[in-house]
């Protein structure tokens, strides 16, 4: 590249806020810089190194400065050195360049040729967001690989959504040297929605609200035309959660200043694009979620707002405080900020009920996690209607309070869902009832689904569909026409059980392309990644024939979603593993279908040959793979059905399925005994794992499947 075509101004780059991985004493003030980017057109930039830093600097006291002995183009590049930490590396304070609702494609060849590190170390290229009023946040753009001595790219996308003092370009990984080169911010051109197709909100509006989620990071120009036509209730899919709205850094200045602990603060920054876009637009919005177990930091409930893993936690008489001041401050700052947006239906409590204890409730839990309850520790069951009551106390007037949970159909879940909201309705403090619905294409039945609805309906209460996904693992046209047919049979239900008197309130998908969905390789919603109706959409309008009621499978336990994945194809099933010795009179028979992502999803079928019948309850099934990374990994089982030849006919086996990561694989095993016989169809079940903290895998590797049965081990 020559000369610099544009200079594109001058700028202070921010002072970088501390935080508890990036200690304070790194920080050093950075200088103005003047950025000189090259303007390939009006919207995109890049940075070459032929002439300078161009505006590129260090995050802590390592250095960053132009090299002569390596370029991926040209003579020059920009080499970091003297790291001792995996986030300290280039960075650029790109703010003036980014314009609102725009999504870019960020790229950066990166190469490394230290000979005190490994043959492939893991690169990021990240971003480090500095929300106006509010502190650093970050988010990964994408995470590869890098083999020593080779050039890399390193290349995805992100949607900028504004309000932002400043927004930081930066690559990390490993402690090595290394060098970037070939910078690029590109603009990407708006998708354009199909304007002449039907709207739903319009299709539905003698029936109910018909809503959608949205993250703030994919509310994109395209996302807003999407939006504006289809739907006329928005849901934050992430930045009204406890984790995204508590502040803190406010929340300790307070104790500190004033000696109360039982106040925290509260911060809507995260959520503020998505406000200002409901309140510009005149959207009614669902509030998600005052109270939950997950996405709820440990900090909120321990001595002194500590955010050491190991400080105390308060007394349930603090907890009970802070619990009310909490639910008061968001309401009094939402009528106080965004007075002009109607909150119709807050979910008060979410995904309070786990029917395989022994009380129906979470067990209680010392640390932030997704399965055990933090109030159930602290508090106990009696958060529930302490949460509501707390609610329809402070609440705007008309303002509906909702319990909101997953596998309400399911009926030994239903029973304690049913029981809890019995109680509040008696207490005058529950309105609504929200159903997720995160479904796939054999579960839950329709008819089980109606059953539910008429079931919960009952207690006097409005219904809401809050989540609703459906996935399929057959991407294929035919594939996509069944999920219609499916989608179109819930639709049905919803609009007849409404015209039956049923206070169906609102409908709810979870997203709005399947690309930026928390279950996208499974491609769950109403619009493809090209913002095109799929047969989804007509099957929501009403254009397609109604599916069939299936035997009910029941899902388990979908976490709600944090940042979207990018779909993967589905890897080509494996071989079916080989049967044992002939001689031997019983042999498990396992095939297995992956799809491998950010997150990994398996679809497992195990039937009996042989002679004997075969023992779940002796079965374990290891699933090898290599990761980079020691990260901690979470396991679901989805659904899990057998299928008989004779009475019960079909045995419901969700709940039995284990998983446990050991060194190097997931071993899966079964806690119920249940036989299978070589005549029968057998038990199929599907399963998710990924990484704790929501970070895609990188250097992922299957390998072999090993069987054990009884002890001895197959294959």
């Amino acid at each position: 590249m020559n000369k610099k075509a544009k200079k594109l101004g001058l700028f202070t780059a921010a002072l970088l806020t501390a935080t508890s991985s990036m200690p304070l004493s790194l920080y050093t003030n950075i200088n103005p810089t003047n950025i000189y980017a090259s303007t390939l057109s009006d919207t995109s930039f890049n940075f070459d190194f032929e002439t300078d830093e161009e505006g590129w600097g260090p995050r802590g006291d390592e250095t960053v400065a132009i090299a002569t002995d390596a370029a991926y183009k040209g003579s020059q590049s920009l080499k970091v050195t003297s790291r001792k930490s995996s986030w300290n590396g280039p960075s650029c304070n790109i703010t003036s360049l980014l314009q609102e609702g725009k999504t870019y494609r960020f790229s950066a060849w990166v190469m490394y040729n230290d000979t005190t590190a490994s043959n492939t170390q893991t690169l990021t290229l990240s971003l480090a967001c500095t929300p106006t009023g509010s502190s650093e946040t970050y988010k990964n753009i994408v995470s590869k690989s890098a083999t020593k001595g080779n050039w890399t790219l390193l290349e995805g996308t992100y949607t900028y959504t504004g309000g932002m003092d400043a927004v930081k370009l930066y690559v990390e990984g490993g402690t090595m040297d290394f060098y970037i080169d070939n910078v690029t911010v590109q603009a990407l051109e708006d998708a354009k929605i199909e304007t002449d197709i039907p709207s739903i909100k319009e299709a539905y509006n003698s029936y109910f609200k018909f809503g959608t989620a949205i993250t703030a990071n994919t509310l994109s120009q395209s996302n807003k035309d999407l939006i504006l036509k289809h739907f006329d209730s928005l849901t934050c899919g992430n930045e009204m959660k406890p984790d995204a709205i508590l502040d803190h850094g406010a929340t300790v200045a307070y104790m500190e200043a004033t000696g109360d602990q039982t106040s925290p603060q509260i911060s809507l920054t995260q959520a503020a694009p998505i406000l200002n876009f409901a309140r510009d637009n005149h959207i009614p919005m669902r509030g998600h979620v005052l109270v939950w177990h997950a996405q709820t930091p440990r900090w909120f409930f321990a001595e002194n707002y500590s955010t050491n893993s190991n400080a105390p936690l308060v007394s349930k008489e603090v907890m009970l405080q802070r619990l009310e001041n909490y639910i008061k401050t968001v309401f009094e700052t939402l009528e106080a900020k965004y007075p002009d947006i109607e909150f119709y239906s807050w979910d008060v409590v979410n995904e309070a009920i786990d029917p395989s204890t022994s009380n129906g409730y979470r067990n209680p839990g010392t640390v932030a996690s997704t399965t055990t309850s933090l109030w159930m520790q602290v508090i106990g069951e009696d958060f529930i209607p302490k949460a509501f009551e707390y609610a329809r106390k402070y609440a705007p007037s008309g303002t509906l309070l909702a319990y909101n949970d997953y596998n309400e159909c399911e009926s030994g879940k239903s029973k304690y869902i049913y029981e809890l909201c019995k109680k509040l309705v008696a207490n005058g403090t529950l309105d609504v009832i929200g159903m997720q619905q995160h479904n796939n294409m054999y579960s839950p039945s329709v008819s089980e689904f109606e059953t539910a609805v008429r079931k919960y309906a009952s207690l006097g209460v409005k219904i809401e569909v809050t989540e609703l996904d459906i996935t399929t693992t057959d991407l294929s046209t035919s594939g996509f026409t069944a999920q219609g047919t499916r989608y179109k049979a819930f639709m049905d239900v919803l609009k007849k059980l409404k015209k039956e008197g049923i206070d169906i309130n609102a409908a709810v998908v979870w997203g709005t392309i399947d690309s930026e969905s928390w279950r996208s390789s499974q491609a769950p919603l109403l619009f493809d990644a090209n913002f095109k109706a799929k047969p989804a959409f007509w099957g929501v309008i009403g254009d397609t024939t109604p599916v069939d009621p299936v035997d009910p499978v029941d899902p388990v336990d979908p976490v709600d979603p944090v940042d979207p994945v990018d779909p993967v194809d589905p890897v080509d099933p494996v071989d079916p593993v080989d049967p044992v010795d002939p001689s031997e009179t019983v042999v498990p028979i396992v095939t297995v279908k992956n799809q491998i992502g950010g997150s990994i999803a398996q679809q497992y079928t195990v039937t009996a040959s042989g002679t004997a019948p075969l023992d779940l309850s002796l079965l374990k099934i290891r699933y090898y793979y290599t990761k980079d990374g020691n990260t901690p990994q979470s396991f679901w089982c989805d659904t899990a059905g057998i299928t008989l030849n004779k009475a019960p006919w079909y045995v419901n086996y969700t709940s039995s399925v284990k998983g446990t990561f050991n060194d190097g694989y997931l071993e899966i095993s079964f806690k119920d005994a249940v036989t299978l016989s070589p005549s029968e169809a057998g038990l199929k079940f599907d399963i998710r794992f990924n990484q704790q903290d929501w970070s895609s895998y990188t250097n992922f590797k299957a390998g072999a499947i090993e069987i054990v049965y009884d002890g001895i081990t197959i294959k």
